[in-house]
Formats: structure tokens, C-alpha cells, sequence
């Protein structure tokens, strides 16, 4: 099993972030997401059957690992961070020598595969970023896809939606403005205003709690086909309408995503949104400069744009909306890399 290297240079920094642990620890604690992975995985044991897999972005290894459980013949793990050391290691210790090479590489480099391999039966990655496109690495799989996957082949996820609902966020900002508020017998409330200002600037990314939603129902402004999608279909402008649950006032809007997997039998889901189980992900959260109050049966009504932030990994939010009509409100927000 031989770990070979990249001559390339990290010009952004994206893969030596992830020579961090706690990164992969994080992850790997997130029970949502990575038991959802073997579960689609090991539903999938007729076709994967002596098949061959590739794992883009393998990090410390387990999906290579739960793909060779699941009776793939080899497991091709692509980790371009020095992680890939550490994974080499777990391949060895959990007894898959042979049945999983590690190959430290960014996929784009590879030019040939192991294994006198042409193609691949199915790929697998754990690709989504907050907001679901944050990081951009779905422009790594998509060209794995199309270089190294066979007709017929299966993407593991297959799909992926974004959703987007308003969101009232009085508890948190009130309990934020009181804690500001006094410190030690001093009042720092100044910091709240510029806190508050700051996060219209920028995205925040935390758990809401259900009750705190507007809407009835989320929007889907972006649906995706893993097996067509390309690196230029990546970014969204959609409309979307709102019927207001409830009465309060709008922060902001919120985020999340879900991505389905094709198995053997019953399709799978991995939700990340605010009724769904806690992820590391969470919900990300674009706050307005002004809240807008609502009422019951109010109508929000504008379209949402998502845009890569210039030539990074980074992503910028667009929103315009209207409640029921009225004076256009809009907001830009961004999530810099």
C-alpha cells in the first residue's frame, strides 16, 4: 500500500486546514453524518459488490473503510492534506492492506489510478460546506466523476437540496444585548452595536431552534444531480415566497441543506436543518441590517442569490425581498475562505 506524493503547492492554504485533528475529530463525531454514510454504504452491498471505489478526500479514512465492509474490492482514497499519513496508518491497523490504497494527491494530479484500474463503480465524498457549497470541493468530485467514473456508476451522495426560511431571532440578540450590557460593573453595550453590525457583513453558522422559523415550509433554492452537475452549475438564483407562521419580526434568514443516497433498497437522507439531528454543520444565518416585523399570513416574497466569493473557496449571499408587496428590503452577506 503505497502513499504517493504531491509535488503541488497549497496556494490558499485549503489543505493544510485540514492537517488539523479536531477538524477530523469533529467529524467523525457527528453520528448524523458519518452514520448515515455507512448506512448508505452498507445498504449498497449488491453493487458494491467487487467493486472498485474511490473516496475523495478521505481524511483519516472512514468511508474508504466502510466501503470495503461493504464488499468493495478496493478502495481508492485521494487525501491531498498530510492527513493522509495518519489514514495510511488506520488503513494498516484495521487490517485493509491491499483492499485500500491511500494516494496523496489532490484528484485533479492524478493522471493514472493504482491497481492497473481505468475506472471506478462509485464514488464517495463528503463534499458539502456550510451553506452546502462553502469550500467548494464538489468541484473535486465532479472532476473525479468525469474523469474516473464508469457509465453507470453511482455517486455517493447522489443529490443535494438548499433550503432557505426567515427566521426570528429576538431571544438570542436580547440575551446577547443583556449580556453586553453590563460586565463587571461596566456597560460594554457598545460592543453589542458593533456586533450586531457585524454579523450583516458576514454569515453566522449555529443550531436554531425549530420554534424560532417563520415559515411553515422552507424554500428549495438549489437542487442538484451529483451525477451532472458541473463546477459551473454550481452557483443559484432563485425566487421564493414565504407564508408567515406566527407573528414577530425577521433577523434574518437561515440555511441548510440535505443530500440523498442511492442504495440497494430504500433511499437515504442526511438532513442538516433546524427538526433535523444536531450536525457540525448547523444552519447558516444571513442577518438583515433591519428586522422587519411580520404577521400571521404575511407574504415574503424575493429571490436569493449564491455566488463563489471572486476566485476563493469562499461564497457570497444575495437577498431582495418584500412582505406582502411592500418597500423592497435587501442584504448581502458572505462567508469568506
Amino acid at each position: 500500500m503505497a502513499v504517493r506524493r504531491s509535488g503541488r503547492k497549497d496556494k490558499e492554504g485549503y489543505f493544510d486546514c485540514y492537517t488539523h485533528i479536531g477538524i477530523h475529530e469533529d467529524m467523525l463525531a457527528d453520528k448524523s453524518r458519518t452514520g448515515t454514510y455507512r448506512q448508505a454504504l452498507m445498504q449498497s452491498q449488491s453493487f458494491l459488490k467487487e467493486a472498485v471505489v474511490m473516496d475523495v478526500g478521505m481524511g483519516t479514512g472512514v468511508l474508504s473503510l466502510f466501503a470495503s465492509q461493504a464488499g468493495a474490492r478496493l478502495v481508492i482514497g485521494v487525501e491531498a492534506s498530510d492527513v493522509a499519513a495518519a489514514a495510511t496508518v488506520v488503513v494498516l491497523t484495521n487490517g485493509m492492506k491491499g483492499k485500500v490504497e491511500v494516494v496523496h494527491s489532490t484528484v485533479e494530479e492524478l493522471e493514472e489510478l493504482p491497481g492497473e484500474v481505468a475506472k471506478v463503480d462509485a464514488i464517495v465524498s463528503e463534499w458539502m460546506g456550510y451553506a452546502l457549497f462553502y469550500e467548494f470541493m464538489l468541484d473535486s468530485v465532479i472532476h473525479a466523476r468525469d474523469k474516473f467514473l464508469r457509465p453507470g456508476g453511482r455517486m455517493y451522495p447522489e443529490s443535494a437540496r438548499l433550503f432557505l426560511a426567515p427566521f426570528d431571532d429576538e431571544a438570542e440578540r436580547s440575551a446577547k444585548r443583556q449580556f453586553w450590557k453590563s460586565q463587571y460593573g461596566l456597560d460594554f453595550s457598545g460592543v453589542a452595536a458593533y456586533e450586531e453590525r457585524l454579523r450583516c457583513s458576514e454569515a453566522d453558522v449555529r443550531e436554531l431552534d425549530p420554534s424560532s422559523l417563520l415559515a411553515l415550509r422552507a424554500a428549495c433554492v438549489k437542487e442538484i444531480d451529483c451525477h451532472t452537475v458541473t463546477a459551473e452549475g454550481l452557483e443559484c438564483s432563485s425566487p421564493f415566497e414565504f407564508q408567515v407562521i406566527g407573528s414577530g419580526r425577521v433577523h434574518g434568514f437561515a440555511l441548510w441543506f440535505d443530500v440523498g443516497f442511492a442504495t440497494d433498497g430504500e433511499r437515504l437522507t442526511l438532513g442538516t436543518g433546524p427538526e433535523d439531528e444536531p450536525t457540525h454543520w448547523a444552519q447558516t444565518l444571513i442577518y438583515l441590517a433591519e428586522a422587519q416585523a411580520v404577521e400571521q399570513d404575511d407574504v415574503i416574497s424575493g429571490e436569493f442569490q449564491l455566488r463563489r466569493l471572486g476566485n476563493s473557496r469562499g461564497v457570497a449571499f444575495e437577498l431582495s425581498f418584500a412582505v406582502n408587496g411592500g418597500p423592497k428590503q435587501e442584504q448581502s452577506s458572505a462567508m469568506p475562505w
